[in-house]
């Protein structure tokens, strides 16, 4: 799989944050990957229509297709999700103890 954009929205964050967003117009899919050291954290998976507004979105585990979350709590993941109807994606960590998470978010061609 060829890569046409890869973004880092999370880098290596060890508090409470919200990520930078990817511009998702034009695309049909959105793979991220989650890495890290922490040991305890929540990490929201959202959409947006307005590059404003922000929404839970589902995306389906690479490694196990029958999961299918709106956020994770697992590191050395990755993620695919729909993002044709959407204007831009984000993470959101929304707890975070022992430890750091990186995303990195990319769009295949």
């Amino acid at each position: 799989m060829a890569i046409q954009d890869s973004k880092l929205i999370q880098n290596a964050q060890t508090k409470v944050s919200t990520g930078d967003y990817i511009n998702v117009t034009n695309s049909d899919d959105l793979v991220i990957s989650v890495y890290g050291t922490s040991t305890s954290f929540t990490l929201l998976f959202q959409g947006s229509l307005d590059n404003i507004n922000y929404f839970g979105i589902s995306g389906t585990k690479l490694s196990d297709p029958m999961a299918f979350s709106a956020s994770t709590s697992s590191l050395s993941e990755a993620w695919e999700f729909d993002v044709s109807a959407l204007a831009s994606f984000r993470t959101s960590l929304t707890v975070i103890g022992n430890g750091n998470v990186t995303v990195v978010a990319n769009i295949p061609k």
